[in-house]
C-alpha cells in the first residue's frame, strides 16, 4: 500500500463526477454505546457542539464513512473537539495525528489543537465506497483515560459537501430501529456470499454471490424498519422481514448480528449478518 506522509497535500487537477450519497458511518467504539451523547453522527451533523467520543482508555480508533457507491472525496477537514465558550474543550482528549485509509493509500494528517475547521485539499483525490479515518496519535484529555472526542469531520467533492447539515436532517427522519440498521452487514467475514448494506437516504442494496451452487443476485430498492421487522420495496413491490439484533463475542471482541427471516424480496435474505469488520 502507497504511504502519503504528513500535511503535504496540495489540491490536484480531478475529473467532474456526481456526488454520492455517504450511506452511514461506523465508529469502533462509542462512549455511551449507541445513544445521541457520543455516537458517530455527531461527527458529521456540522454542529461543533455535539461530539463522537470512544470509549474509556481509547486505543487505535476509528471512524468508517461508508457510501452507497465509490465515491471521491476532494477535501477532508476536522474541528478536533467540541467547542464550549468559543474555545475547545481538553476534557476529553484530541486528535493529533489521524491517519486516512481507503483501500489503496494511506495518509497521515496532523492536527492543530483548535477550535477552527482544519481542511486539507486531497491530491490525488480519494475514491472509494469507503473511508477511514484512525486516530494515530492524541492530545491528553484531563483524566488518564479520558476518550478521544472528534466535534466534526467535513468531506467534500470540490464544492459538493458530503457530510453537514442535511445528514444531521436524514439522521433525525429515521426512528431508532432503523438507526440500529445503518451498516454494511455481510453473512461470512472469511468469505462472504451476501452483503446487505441499508442506507441514510432510505435506500438498501443486497447481493448474493454464491461460492458454489446458485445464481448470482442484486436487488436494490426502499427499505424502512419498526422494533421487529423491516419493509423492503423493490420495484413498486413490498415485502417485510422479521429481524433479531443479538451481541456476540467469540473472544477476539463484541460484535453485533442481524438475523432475518420471513418472505422478504429475495429468499437468500434469510440469514444471518453481522456488521462488516473493518479492514485495509
Amino acid at each position: 500500500m502507497r504511504e502519503m506522509t504528513p500535511l503535504m497535500l496540495c489540491l490536484g487537477l480531478a475529473m467532474p463526477a456526481a456526488a454520492g450519497e455517504l450511506a452511514y458511518v461506523e465508529a469502533s467504539t462509542e462512549l455511551h454505546k449507541g445513544t445521541p451523547a457520543s455516537y458517530a453522527y455527531n461527527a458529521v451533523d456540522g454542529k461543533d457542539t455535539t461530539t463522537w467520543c470512544s470509549s474509556k482508555g481509547p486505543s487505535r480508533e476509528r471512524l468508517v464513512f461508508g457510501f452507497e457507491k465509490s465515491q471521491r472525496i476532494t477535501e477532508i477537514g476536522f474541528i478536533v473537539g467540541p467547542v464550549s465558550g468559543g474555545k475547545i474543550d481538553k476534557k476529553n482528549a484530541r486528535p493529533k495525528v489521524v491517519r486516512l485509509l481507503d483501500g489503496q493509500t494511506q495518509r497521515n494528517l496532523e492536527l492543530r489543537d483548535s477550535d477552527q475547521m482544519q481542511a486539507v485539499k486531497l491530491d490525488p483525490p480519494i475514491k472509494s465506497s469507503r473511508l477511514i479515518v484512525e486516530v494515530v496519535e492524541v492530545r491528553d484529555g484531563k483524566k488518564p483515560d479520558a476518550p478521544v472526542c472528534i466535534a466534526e469531520v467535513l468531506l467534500k467533492d470540490r464544492r459538493t459537501e458530503l457530510t453537514g447539515s442535511s445528514i444531521g436532517s436524514k439522521l433525525r427522519g429515521l426512528n431508532t430501529p432503523s438507526r440500529r440498521l445503518l451498516h454494511t452487514w455481510i453473512d461470512n467475514p472469511d468469505a462472504p456470499e451476501r452483503t446487505l448494506t441499508f442506507s441514510l437516504d432510505g435506500s438498501f442494496k443486497y447481493s448474493y454471490e454464491p461460492l458454489l451452487e446458485g445464481k448470482p443476485r442484486r436487488i436494490t430498492g426502499k427499505w424502512s424498519a419498526t422494533g421487529k421487522y423491516v419493509r423492503f420495496t423493490v420495484h413498486g413491490k413490498n415485502s417485510q422481514m422479521r429481524y433479531r439484533l443479538t451481541k456476540v463475542d467469540e473472544g477476539d471482541g463484541e460484535f453485533t448480528v442481524v438475523n432475518l427471516s420471513g418472505d422478504g424480496p429475495e429468499e437468500s435474505m434469510i440469514s444471518a449478518f453481522r456488521v462488516a469488520p473493518v479492514q485495509y
